[in-house]
């Protein structure tokens, strides 16, 4: 995420996500590195990074090729639905860490 390389972290957090599925830093890491940021502002940001049909599509295709191809899920950058989903991912999987560690 350091130096404004935010699609490529993008990129290496998936990486970590399919290793640990419950991760809750990649999940938060993840929906940083979609939300607007220096190089992607405003109304700008907002109009150029609404796709939720493109999402859904390679969502799909990801799920006939076993959800885990890092390829497919690289076409949606940046994406305020994935910065979305995996806010809340992380938030869930924050709260599921309390709970256990009560």
């Amino acid at each position: 995420f350091f130096a404004y390389h935010h699609e490529e972290a993008y990129k290496c957090f998936l990486a970590c996500l399919t290793l640990s599925p419950d991760c809750a830093f990649a999940h938060g890491m993840v929906a940083l590195c979609h939300c607007p940021n220096y190089n992607f502002k405003g109304d700008a940001y907002y109009e150029s990074t609404n796709h939720p049909e493109e999402e859904r599509a390679v969502l799909a295709e990801a799920g006939v090729n076993g959800g885990g191809d890092i390829s497919i899920m690289r076409r949606l950058y940046p994406s305020q639905q994935v910065a979305a989903k995996h806010a809340l991912l992380a938030i869930e999987k924050i709260e599921e860490l309390k709970r256990r560690h009560k």
